[in-house]
């Protein structure tokens, strides 16, 4: 039989919180540990990632001939101004999953990626936030069972006490 105790839900909470911090940091891993790709957009598909939602698949022609592909949330932008990248030259930030963070142009379409929000900015504030709730409320029962436990009472009153 499944049984738990205020020390597991302590433990719980905190791996659960760092859990939270590690999908944060996969979301958007900071300027460190961006890929920078650069080229033009030869066509723009659309695929979708279960649980991630929908996105616009970029397919971009490097300096070098090679394709790359960009993903871009399709929240985040509306699809007539996605079509006016194709043909276009331009530099996106991804993380390991290809998605981007930021993308810029050196044309005048760059005012349509300036409104672009990235969703996966937005998955590490979320993530960030529920993993800061989880730890906050597992440090918090864990201070309680310490402040609860009779051993700690017991320690708490030895050091505490006052020498006669």
């Amino acid at each position: 039989m499944f049984s738990w105790s205020i020390n597991w839900l302590w433990a719980q909470c905190l791996v659960v919180g760092a859990g939270f911090f590690l999908l944060s940091h996969l979301a958007d891993p900071g300027p460190g540990n961006l890929t920078v790709v650069r080229g033009t957009v030869e066509e723009i598909g659309s695929t979708s990632r279960k649980g991630l939602g929908s996105f616009y698949e970029l397919r971009l022609k490097t300096d070098d001939g090679q394709m790359e592909r960009v993903l871009v949330a399709r929240r985040d932008v509306a699809a007539n101004a996605m079509q006016k990248l194709v043909g276009r030259h331009i530099r996106a930030r991804v993380n390991w999953s290809s998605e981007a963070i930021d993308l810029t142009t050196t044309r005048d379409a760059s005012s349509v990626l300036s409104e672009e929000n990235s969703s996966a900015t937005a998955r590490r504030r979320d993530y960030n936030l529920v993993g800061g709730i989880a730890t906050l409320l597992g440090l918090v029962i864990g201070a309680l069972t310490l402040t609860l436990s009779p051993t700690a009472r017991r320690l708490a009153g030895r050091v505490f006490s006052r020498p006669r």
